[in-house]
């Protein structure tokens, strides 16, 4: 096998393959098989629940099969300069040269490695991969860790849903909840939770054009271009969390408010206490109150933004996650919904909803 590609080309394939495999339990999980043939070459890798594979235009001189130790060939890669790198190998060693640079390691026997798995679809989404990137992304950061000591599944995944009115997105981690949304102009039918670290891998990927998400009942698969992921599927029913999402006519206050003003106080309002202290959301007549202080109250902050308003009540959240959720806030403005100090705190924009629980007054 011998090829030649772009040194900025080759660590974009490389890079997905490179990561799902550093984990390997075995010697040969923890490599990646290189495959060329053609104009192209093809990069897999896989811990034997998640597997990555992209393929990439190559000039392909020999065609072949190697299987190379995955982090070796990213270190390797990452230090050669953004010229053209060649990549040569056979059954016992590889190596790999740019300019006046070359290096070569050890190569295993290319039939050990197990086969791509093979998603048969049971469901499939089709989507922008923008637009899903920047929802599953505001989705993750309100799930929890896969490998946190917690129970609950479903606050260890993102549950992707489909329905007549809106592709969905969301996450929770018990103390927030985020949903961010868009139109199913195509009326498509989908509902799966998908692992934090897949759908992280996947986005770590240079997504362009359209992606698809494909899912049986053992299985789930991100496919665009050249590039695809593939994940056990997470198993079981998602929390209902509807109930937390109350209607407009049970709130007993609301503000509209300039997002970049609000995000700018919140910012402002990091700077004071520790990340235990609670920020006050207060609303009142045209203003909508941000203010916040030190346990000890030897630091104290307020701020007054001008907001359009009804009601008045307050509540007390905190600060990472009403950050979290303004910044994934779409538009000019957002709204926010306040029943009492003791129920959650909504946020909302065109395309996301948010939910809030309250902390306890200081």
């Amino acid at each position: 096998m011998k090829f030649s590609m772009n040194k900025s080309e080759l660590l974009s394939a490389i890079s997905v393959p490179c990561a799902v495999a550093e984990k390997g339990r075995v010697d040969y999980l923890s490599c990646v098989l290189v495959e060329a043939s053609g104009d192209s070459v093809r990069f897999t890798g896989t811990d034997l629940t998640r597997s990555a594979r992209c393929s990439s235009q190559a000039l392909v001189e020999a065609e072949g099969v190697a299987l190379i130790g995955a982090m070796r060939l990213l270190r390797i890669v990452k230090s050669l300069p953004n010229e053209a790198v060649e990549v040569e190998a056979d059954g016992k060693s590889a190596s790999v040269s740019c300019g006046r640079s070359r290096f070569s390691v050890p190569a295993l026997t290319p039939q050990d490695f197990p086969a791509f798995p093979e998603v048969e679809a049971e469901q499939t989404l089709t989507l922008g991969a923008g637009v899903f990137a920047s929802m599953a992304k505001a989705a993750l950061a309100s799930t929890i860790a896969e490998n946190a000591k917690d129970d609950r599944m479903w606050a260890k995944c993102v549950h992707v849903r489909a329905n007549a009115d809106n592709i969905m997105c969301e996450g929770t981690d018990g103390y927030r909840i985020m949903r961010k949304h868009v139109p199913n102009d195509d009326g498509q039918a989908f509902d799966a939770m998908l692992p934090p670290g897949f759908l992280k891998q996947a986005l770590s990927a240079p997504l362009k054009g359209e992606l698809t998400i494909s899912a049986s009942s053992g299985h789930v698969a991100i496919s665009c271009g050249t590039f695809e992921v593939s994940s056990s599927v997470v198993n079981g029913e998602y929390a209902d969390t509807s109930r937390f999402f109350c209607a407009p006519d049970a709130l007993n206050a609301r503000a509209k408010v300039d997002r970049d003003g609000l995000m700018a106080a919140i910012k402002r309002a990091e700077t004071v206490g520790t990340s235990t202290d609670a920020v006050r959301l207060d609303v009142d007549s045209f203003v909508l109150g941000v203010s916040r202080e030190s346990t000890d109250r030897s630091e104290t902050m307020s701020d007054a933004l001008d907001a359009e308003t009804e009601g008045k009540c307050d509540v007390y959240v905190r600060v990472e996650f009403l950050r979290d959720a303004v910044a994934a806030a779409s538009g000019d403005e957002v709204a926010l919904g306040i029943v009492n100090p003791l129920k959650p705190l909504l946020v909302e924009s065109p395309d996301m909803s948010a939910c809030v629980m309250p902390v306890r007054r200081p």
